[in-house]
Parts: C-alpha cells; structure tokens; sequence
C-alpha cells in the first residue's frame, strides 16, 4: 500500500544531497478541515506522512491547520532559502511526488538555465571580425 507508493516515488526522484548532507531540513504543512480543496491534502496527513517520517527522520515536519485557505507545503533548506507549493485540489499521490521533489532538490538555482543567465547578452571577443558586420 502506502510504503510501496512511497518507495515507488523515491526511486522516481533523484536523491539530492550535497556531500551526504540532506539540504531540505523542514517540511511546513498548510491545510483547512473543512474545504473541499484540502480533500487530498488531509488525506495524505493521515495516510502518508507517518510513514514518509519515518522513512525521513532528518526532516523535521509540521502541520498548521489555516482555516478558509488552500493546502499548500512550504520546504526549508539548509542554506536558508525556501520553497512552497501549492496543494489545491491534490490527489495524495500526486502531493507525495511534491513532497519527494522538494526533499530531491538542493533548495538554490543552479547555475545553468535561470533566468538571469539567459537574460544577460554577453559580446563575443575575437580576433576574427564578423563577415555579417560589414
């Protein structure tokens, strides 16, 4: 049952941890008791997360209960930064593999492709003038 979905969505993510350390250190739960879109969400408290903490001891867990507002997950990493996600309307295996790619990233951006380093154009030095330039 659950373990299997558990162990199946560990071996979908990659383990990400940088020299042996975990890098993801708490996992905050937002849910409401009573909308329909923290359906999912309270399913999967219930089911899902003893078992993902007792798989994970490292990563420390709560639960908030916010009523009139949509489930989501905030991640906290080592280094300091944060990343939340939005459970509005989640089946708990789909809220599982959310949960299993916030503690599979390192909690920073990586160097290649963001934002920033696509936005800035860099000239291009060399001793070869451009035949197009002319």
């Amino acid at each position: 049952g659950v373990r299997q979905r558990i162990f199946a969505a560990e071996n979908f993510c990659v383990n990400m941890a940088t020299r042996g350390v975990w890098q993801l250190t708490r996992l905050a739960f937002n849910t409401c008791n009573h909308s329909g879109s923290s359906r999912g969400a309270r399913v999967f408290l219930d089911e899902y997360l003893p078992h993902f903490a007792k798989e994970h001891p490292h990563i420390e867990v709560t639960t908030t209960v916010t009523p009139g507002r949509h489930p989501s997950v905030r991640g906290d990493y080592m280094n300091g930064t944060s990343r939340s996600v939005g459970l509005k309307n989640e089946e708990p295996g789909e809220i599982l593999r959310q949960v299993m790619n916030l503690r599979s990233t390192i909690g920073r951006r990586t160097s290649t492709g963001t934002k920033a380093n696509r936005s800035v154009k860099q000239r291009v030095v060399t001793t070869t003038p451009s035949i197009q330039r002319g």
